[in-house]
């Protein structure tokens, strides 16, 4: 009895703990905000599969918050026009004449640990000291932790994006928190983890 007693006691204090967490996780995404500042990195990376990140990252580079834009999983048929056609803001509100020429696009990452594979190379290739990483708000946390461990000694200021339909009072804010949270957990524990 005592030691039926003790399992059930754990596995509630496991169940709770993650739950805990999982809040604690969701809480920071909903209030997460791109880190202030008007420090210059050597390039904004941005991995794809989200609204609006390309477009960030575009807007980011006409700011002038860094020379080169990397853009990490892209589709083998895009091309360096492909994505600065596909930026949404008006030629006449562009600040600068960058073009085509300051982007870099990487073909082979197909998921978030090979998101990191990948910006690693460009980034040893191209002596990257500092990058501002774009990603969707809930991605972030694990997509940073990755970089992390592929780049140690890269500087890496975190720039989330936002959807308009991804808060606490929409559909799909807990179903995502809830899978990015797991994932999360998983690479912590198990390095080679991926998704």
């Amino acid at each position: 009895m005592k030691i039926t007693s003790f399992f059930i006691g754990a596995l509630l204090t496991v169940i709770l703990t993650w739950i805990l967490g999982w809040l604690l996780f969701a809480t920071s995404i909903a209030v997460a905000q791109p880190e202030t500042g008007t420090e210059k990195t050597s390039a904004i990376v941005v991995l794809t599969g989200g609204n609006g990140r390309i477009n960030e990252g575009l807007n980011l580079l006409d700011e002038n918050k860094a020379s080169k834009l990397f853009v990490s999983g892209v589709h083998e048929k895009t091309t360096k026009d492909d994505i600065y056609n596909s930026w949404k803001k008006p030629v006449d509100e562009r600040r600068s004449k960058k073009g085509p020429c300051c982007l870099h696009l990487g073909y082979e990452a197909t998921d978030t640990y090979s998101n990191a594979q990948e910006t690693k190379e460009w980034v040893d290739e191209k002596n990257i000291k500092s990058i501002r990483l774009v990603t969707s708000s809930y991605h972030m946390p694990r997509a940073n932790l990755l970089m992390k461990r592929f780049l140690p000694d890269t500087n890496i200021i975190q720039h989330p994006v936002f959807s308009d339909d991804f808060q606490p009072w929409k559909g799909r804010f807990w179903p995502l928190t809830f899978s990015e949270y797991n994932k999360w957990l998983a690479t912590k524990v198990m390095p080679d983890f991926r998704e």
